[in-house]
C-alpha cells in the first residue's frame, strides 16, 4: 500500500504522535509512506511566517530531517486528468484548492491519504485513514 501523509500528518510525526508511530510501526515491508511536493511546499511556508528566533530555528531542524526522511513524490502529469472532476466536488464552503491538488494527486498514486482534515472526506472515493486515533 501507498501512504501518502498530509500536512497535518507530517507535524504528527515531527511531534512523534504516539498512536502515528504504533502505525508506522505497523507497516508491512513493502509498504510505502511518502509525501508530495504540495506537502512538503505547506511546511517549508508555515516555517517561513514564523518570526526569527529559536522555536524556528528548532521546527525548521526538525522540518528538514523528517522531509529528507521521506519520500517526496512530484505532482504527476497524469493528475491533471482527475482535476476537474474533483475540483468541482470540492468548490464551495470551506473547501481549500490544496486539498483538491492532494486529492488529485493522491488519486493517480492510488494512495491511502493519512490525514485528520475531515475536509478531505468531501472528496469522493478518496480513501482516508486518521492515525491520530
Amino acid at each position: 500500500m501507498i501512504f501518502l501523509l498530509d500536512t497535518n500528518a507530517v507535524s504528527d510525526f515531527m511531534d512523534r504522535h504516539p498512536v502515528l508511530d504504533q502505525h508506522l510501526a505497523a507497516l508491512a515491508p513493502d509498504d510505502q509512506v511518502m509525501i508530495c511536493a504540495v506537502v512538503r511546499g505547506e511546511i517549508l511556508y508555515g516555517l517561513e511566517k514564523l518570526p526569527a528566533g529559536k522555536r524556528k530555528d528548532t521546527l525548521s531542524a526538525k522540518a528538514h530531517a523528517t522531509l529528507n526522511g521521506i519520500r517526496c513524490e512530484p505532482i504527476p502529469v497524469a493528475a491533471a486528468d482527475h482535476y476537474g472532476r474533483l475540483k468541482a466536488q470540492t468548490e464551495g464552503g470551506a473547501r481549500r484548492w490544496t486539498i483538491t491538488i492532494f486529492g488529485w494527486i493522491a488519486t493517480v498514486l492510488g494512495a491511502i491519504v493519512v490525514s485528520r482534515d475531515h475536509d478531505m472526506r468531501y472528496i469522493n472515493g478518496l480513501r482516508i485513514e486518521d492515525w491520530t486515533v
